[in-house]
């Protein structure tokens, strides 16, 4: 058998074929690789690149505040005299070959993906590593890095009960002025009174049963005491109204004034300072009497001479407390100085007639009913009547121990009740009840003008039903009136020249009629906001002093305030870096974050730093060096509203971050 092989000019062919083909193909290969890696090789380049990478985690792991100083810079690295990397320059190079880090914060979406545009993420970062060299194309090795090591401190919820000078509870903080936190998550300026709403309706909040009749009832001057006279017993009571709007109305004391009134019914009373002042209707032995109680002793004393006609329907005491004013019964007017602060009254004048003068006899003068003194010079005093021929008068009073007329309004009807209104210009307008005319205008605007001299009615407003005998107004532009039988209707005041209906009126509040009561049992509260009315209940038949709340208006606080506990670190080398605040600001609102730090609790020497930033919903700071290297930390919240009250700011949480 044959066997058919190569011959030798056959294989001298194939090895020169071979060896051009291989020729050609070894100078691709060796081409290709000099162009891409230039004077390096591929194992060179790459471990350069894989360097850089472990070169930064090894800062990483060192300080990561390091590697945050670097976000957005391009560095080189190298080896400290300790051998630990660092970062050096703008580049670092082996050989022909040049390195470059470039270091960027990143952002995550709601899953906590990296994306291109979403929430940054301060604590990871992208870490490019570019290897370039001449001849070749740069090499880039990219990796993600983050601070595995970092701690945090963050409360985002203050609603636990209670407080705690140091950390024991995400939910507590330390002290608080002006702040809500029982919201979870949030903290805001507290709202505050800032005034009186409108009337909700008229239903009392608090109320206390007296004993026997009641008459007349004043607040003391600093309008947290009532005081109460009435009854045969002339009893003297004092209740403390300060917590009346929770629905408190305490009994504090009570004196008998019986033995020195000479019998007859204590009417009214106007407390002063230290000594309130109660007036007597008409006395049995002859002679009538004013008590001087002593509000800090609860002990009386009397002045009972010189006052020889009736009832005391009225007293009223000017603001420096140097002169009383009695109106009586049959028109007369008395006049006493007050002194030895308040104990003693000396009786200037004998009583004199301020109505019907010399027309009639004096046991049927009509009665002075209520008064007013002018509150910017007293000067004058104004008052009410029964007298058809001086309805309303202005009485000059410069004369300390005479009263002359001025100028009178007329009418037919009794004018029974006064309040001041307002001073607008040249007028100065009052609010009076009357005795129903033809059952008609119960209610006018009266309206002294200081220029032309005189007294003039500038509107009225007709109710219907029983005698209207008490007025209040709430120096907010609506008046009351209360009549016998226990009617309360409200009226619009705001406008004096076209009176209308109020917001409310209670037509069934009590049916009784409160006999023999006088004209002075409702009045209003300017600084706790509410009617007190002396009112006659029935089954069972009880005298009891009521209060009508009105609904506080509220706004939020100027400022408010937040102290955290005290966050015990455990020891000195922990490292602070950044603080982030989420909050929402609206525009001209503020929040300020003080953070602060210390080497002792007690916070005797410590350093702080405010952070701020109202512009955004959430933003992340830098702790400066200062605040590091202390043991216990705390912060300050402090919040500013504004709009005039009508926003506040709201803080959502705090979180600190540290090695």
């Amino acid at each position: 058998m044959k066997t058919k092989g190569f011959s030798l000019v056959e294989l001298i062919i194939a090895i020169g074929v071979f060896a051009i083909l291989g020729a050609g193909v070894f100078n691709v290969v060796t081409n290709t690789y000099s162009n891409y890696y230039g004077t390096g090789d591929r194992q060179t380049v790459t471990e350069f690149a894989q360097e850089g990478i472990e070169a930064v985690r090894a800062i990483r792991d060192n300080s990561w505040s390091d590697i945050y100083d670097e976000v957005g810079n391009t560095k080189g690295v190298s080896k400290d005299g300790d051998g630990y990397w660092q970062f050096g320059g703008s580049s670092d190079s082996l050989d022909s070959l040049t390195r470059t880090i470039d270091i960027s914060l990143v952002d995550r979406d709601i899953n906590n993906d990296i994306v291109a545009s979403g929430t940054t993420d301060i604590n990871t970062v992208k870490v490019a590593i570019t290897v370039s060299g001449t001849g070749m194309d740069n090499y880039v090795l990219t990796t993600y890095i983050s601070n595995w090591s970092v701690s945090e401190w963050e409360q985002e919820n203050w609603a636990g009960s209670g407080s705690s000078t140091f950390w024991r509870s995400a939910t507590i903080a330390s002290t608080t002025s002006n702040i809500v936190t029982s919201t979870a998550n949030e903290i805001s300026i507290a709202q505050v009174p800032s005034g009186f709403d409108d009337w909700d309706d008229l239903t009392e909040i608090a109320s206390s049963t007296m004993g026997g009749v009641v008459y007349d009832f004043d607040f003391s001057s600093d309008n947290k005491t009532i005081y109460v006279v009435g009854d045969y017993n002339h009893e003297f009571r004092a209740y403390d109204i300060s917590d009346v709007r929770s629905g408190t109305i305490t009994h504090s004391w009570t004196l008998d004034l019986n033995n020195n009134m000479n019998g007859g019914l204590s009417v009214v009373v106007n407390p002063n300072d230290d000594y309130a002042y109660v007036g007597a209707v008409f006395s049995y032995t002859g002679s009538h009497t004013i008590a001087i109680v002593n509000l800090n002793t609860h002990v009386a004393s009397y002045r009972s001479t010189g006052i020889t006609f009736g009832r005391i329907n009225d007293l009223v005491i000017d603001s420096s407390g140097s002169y009383l004013y009695a109106l009586g019964a049959y028109g007369r007017l008395y006049i006493f100085s007050i002194r030895d602060s308040g104990y003693t009254l000396t009786l200037e004048n004998s009583g004199q007639k301020t109505t019907n003068t010399g027309k009639i006899p004096c046991s049927l003068c009509p009665p002075l009913n209520k008064g007013y003194l002018e509150s910017v010079d007293e000067e004058y005093l104004y008052i009410v009547t029964d007298d058809p021929n001086t309805t309303f008068a202005k009485l000059d009073i410069t004369d300390e121990t005479n009263a002359v007329k001025e100028y009178v309004f007329t009418d037919s009807a009794d004018f029974e009740d006064i309040r001041y209104l307002e001073i607008n210009g040249d007028y100065i307008r009052f609010l009076v009840s009357t005795e129903n005319k033809n059952n008609d205008e119960e209610f006018r605007i009266i309206e002294d003008d200081t220029e032309l001299e005189s007294l003039s009615e500038v509107d009225s407003y007709s109710l219907s039903g029983s005698s209207y005998v008490s007025t209040a107004h709430d120096t907010d532009g609506v008046a009351f009136m209360y009549n016998s039988v226990g009617d309360i209707y409200s009226i619009d005041v705001s406008d004096v020249d076209n009176l209308s209906a109020g917001p409310l009126s209670d037509t069934s509040h009590y049916s009784a009629s409160p006999s023999s009561l006088p004209f002075n049992y409702m009045k209003y509260s300017s600084s706790l906001g509410g009617l007190f009315l002396l009112e006659k209940e029935t089954s069972p038949t009880a005298y009891v002093l009521n209060f009508i709340e009105r609904p506080y208006a509220y706004e939020y606080a100027s400022t408010g305030s937040l102290t955290s506990s005290i966050y015990d670190i455990g020891s000195t080398n922990q490292e602070l870096y950044s603080i982030t605040v989420t909050q929402n600001v609206p525009s001209g609102c503020d929040i300020d974050i003080t953070l602060q730090a210390s080497d002792d609790y007690s916070f005797a020497s410590l350093e702080n730093n405010v952070f701020s930033d109202n512009s955004v919903s959430s933003f992340t700071s830098i702790i400066p060096d200062s605040l590091n290297g202390k043991r216990y930390l705390r912060y300050i919240a402090d919040l500013t509203s504004c709009n005039s009250g009508a926003d506040t700011p709201t803080l959502y949480s705090v979180k600190l971050r540290y090695k």
